[in-house]
């Protein structure tokens, strides 16, 4: 094959084909095989441009130059690449983009309800705690491939504990539940809009509020929620059961429970 007409062809299929390909995906969250029928039409190109066998292993086609592959790269990773990139020069800039993506992020940080930022959690592990966005998405591919986003504590914000020794309910509910029953209990914090232990307790901090216990609102206790939370409208009861076996589990021996 002729050197400059390979040159061409691929200069061609990154600045034109691929282009297309990839402008449209930046603003949705793809998996892996969601994306698949589109990286298998890639593939097909690319090694024609190569002048390969389209039974090409896979494995060296996507594999680093460094490793002994083609560095062809995936669609999925060039996908997550440009988010991020996205995503970083908007929270560098002081606009319209950066305040919706901060929102984001301070609704997200509500609905997982740890103390740390969620992009320091495990996002295999805590990525089902929360409502799926553009920005969640970054975190569940980033995070499991030791890709580390961190930002300044002025700039990420966490909810602050009111009172010392405050700690905040899903910090404990964790030691003690997962799955389904970490989910439930999540929901069923954020029906009742609170963060922190402090958040349930009485003034003096020796007993669980009677409303709490039973997930009734925050007018019935006589308090008002500082935030604003997203909705997650009614529950099963079973789900406020578990509810109150987690707070009986978790405060009973030091609180008083109703």
């Amino acid at each position: 094959m002729d050197p400059t007409n390979l040159q061409a062809k691929w200069r061609s299929f990154q600045t034109v084909f691929l282009k297309k390909v990839m402008y449209p995906l930046i603003g949705h969250s793809c998996r892996q095989d969601e994306l698949q029928p589109i990286q298998s039409t890639v593939d097909r190109e690319v090694l024609h441009i190569l002048g390969l066998n389209e039974h090409f292993p896979r494995a060296v086609l996507y594999a680093p130059w460094k490793y002994g592959g083609l560095g062809c790269g995936t669609i999925h990773g060039q996908h997550v690449i440009e988010k991020v990139i996205m995503f970083l020069h908007h929270m560098k800039e002081m606009g319209q983009i950066r305040e919706a993506m901060m929102t984001s992020m301070s609704t997200t940080q509500l609905n997982c309800g740890f103390s740390v930022p969620f992009f320091r959690l495990p996002a295999r592990q805590w990525h089902s705690l929360v409502t799926k966005t553009w920005i969640t998405h970054i975190w569940n591919e980033c995070q499991p491939n030791s890709i580390d986003i961190r930002f300044h504590q002025s700039v990420f914000w966490v909810p602050k504990p009111v009172r010392e020794g405050d700690v905040s309910i899903m910090d404990i509910a964790a030691t003690m539940y997962d799955g389904e029953d970490l989910w439930r209990i999540n929901l069923c914090r954020i029906s009742l809009q609170v963060f922190f232990l402090s958040d349930i307790a009485s003034v003096d901090g020796r007993r669980i509020l009677l409303n709490y216990f039973h997930g009734g609102n925050h007018k019935a206790s006589g308090r008002r929620a500082r935030l604003h939370w997203p909705p997650v409208g009614d529950l099963p009861t079973q789900w406020w059961k578990l509810w109150k076996e987690f707070l009986i589990r978790w405060c009973g021996t030091a609180l008083q429970i109703p």
